[in-house]
């Protein structure tokens, strides 16, 4: 029964959702004010062309976000339209598809030292592994310096999931590979989660309420984020930071001071599950997560969770270690690497969550399904040009052997345009030859 009751409660807040995508959109750090008003409004064009494995594929997007937000309220929204082209050469055939739909659609109420969001909204867990995606649901964050309390529910279909039919660019790769894929929800309530992740930071201060309302915090800081400030994140997975991986940590460990040693910067707890029309069993996921910063100024981000379910009990976990370089020059060299795997208590147990921060590869997308795998990134930075380029290897270890090898080139143009070249290369799993990638992608901020 509170099951039902959730599930009639989500699907109230999101009737409007009916096709939305992934998109990797800094939108909301380039709205302008309507006729000096409260209300902020800006547009997004995404152009895009490139060849894989001998297919020519094409994108094209046109989003419009709208901001009202006063001292306690906010109302935003993005929505749009995109369409694709793919071209086969060796059949001679053309596949094209053409959508309407929403990215965000979310109230937020913040007041002292907490917020509460409602709506469609994009969804991430104070972790390093459980959740990073796009829900019809609710979320509530309570901060109070040292202590941190993040908690969300809500459901995710394949129409509006990160990577579902009309996610970011997985639409138009699709490539025989074979890899596992995770099983998304057609209608609302099919697929629902729910959880929360409990941090301690020993070296914040208390905050106050004093604090909170003069911080100028915004709900959508994390958009304004500059690829080439000195607080930018070191370890996006690519600048527009499709897959979510390395999003978050190094910006938060960059506040320890550099040379300092050991020392810790968080550590949390985490619980999630995941319940549904689809999920014959619902099954929990519990654990401790942490950031930890080495001598070197290199930092461990370790996380183990629990798998409890009937006969699919098991223990995930991961270990990423980060490391960045500040040149002569004044450019950054940012390293990183991270190993996620999974061990069976019950025999022939898997992995169950569906959604997760992973999402390595540009094409392959490995997720949960697809452990154990490695991910590696190399990114220089030119701030002086705002020019970065970044190498990335994402490869399985032992089934399937998936490997991917991707590169990029980006650039600024006076803040309204990026521009990123992208290639790349996949192999294994039951791909007969090596595959090939080349995109060119540019877009466009009014």
């Amino acid at each position: 029964m509170t099951k039902s009751l959730f599930t009639i409660l989500i699907i109230t807040c999101a009737l409007a959702v009916q096709a939305q995508w992934e998109c990797p959109s800094k939108l909301a750090a380039h709205l302008d004010p309507v006729f000096e008003s409260a209300v902020l409004v800006g547009l997004e064009t995404q152009l895009s062309t490139g060849v894989l494995d001998g297919n020519s594929i094409n994108t094209a997007m046109e989003i419009m976000g709208i901001d009202f937000s006063t001292q306690h309220h906010s109302l935003y929204f993005e929505g749009g339209v995109k369409a694709w082209w793919k071209h086969d050469f060796s059949e001679n055939q053309l596949f094209d598809q053409y959508r309407l739909g929403l990215r965000e659609m979310f109230y937020q109420y913040r007041v002292n030292l907490s917020n509460f969001t409602l709506g469609l909204q994009t969804s991430t867990f104070d972790d390093h592994y459980l959740l990073n995606e796009r829900i019809a649901g609710a979320n509530y964050k309570l901060d109070l310096g040292r202590w941190k309390l993040n908690a969300y529910g809500g459901t995710v279909t394949k129409d509006f999931a990160r990577n579902g039919i009309f996610c970011t660019t997985g639409f138009i790769y699709d490539l025989p590979t074979g890899q596992k894929q995770v099983v998304l929800g057609n209608n609302l309530g099919d697929k629902n989660l729910g959880g929360f992740t409990l941090t301690f930071f020993p070296g914040k201060d208390k905050k106050t309420k004093k604090q909170t309302e003069t911080s100028g915090e915004d709900e959508f800081e994390t958009f304004e984020e500059d690829e080439f400030s000195e607080t930018s994140d070191e370890f996006q997975s690519f600048e527009n930071d499709e897959s979510g991986t390395f999003t978050t940590t190094s910006l938060q460990n960059s506040k320890m001071k550099s040379g300092s040693g050991f020392g810790v910067e968080k550590v949390g707890m985490a619980a999630y599950s995941e319940f549904g029309n689809w999920i014959d069993n619902t099954f929990y996921h519990t654990g401790l997560f942490a950031s930890i910063k080495l001598p070197g100024d290199i930092y461990l981000n370790p996380e183990a969770l629990l798998q409890i379910e009937n006969s699919n009990k098991g223990i995930i976990y991961l270990a990423k270690l980060e490391k960045s370089f500040t040149l002569k020059s004044g450019n950054r060299l940012s390293l990183s690497g991270a190993y996620y795997g999974f061990s069976e208590i019950d025999k022939d147990a898997m992995v169950l969550n569906s959604y997760s921060n992973i999402l390595a590869g540009e094409v392959l997308r490995m997720d949960a399904a697809n452990m154990p795998f490695y991910l590696l990134s190399a990114k220089l930075n030119i701030p002086s040009t705002k020019f970065h380029v970044k190498l990335q290897n994402a490869a399985q270890i032992n089934a399937g052997n998936l490997n991917e090898w991707d590169i990029e080139f980006g650039k600024k143009f006076k803040e309204k345009l990026h521009v990123n070249v992208k290639g790349g290369m996949i192999d294994g799993g039951e791909l007969e030859e090596k595959a090939f990638l080349g995109r060119l992608e540019a877009r466009f901020y009014f």
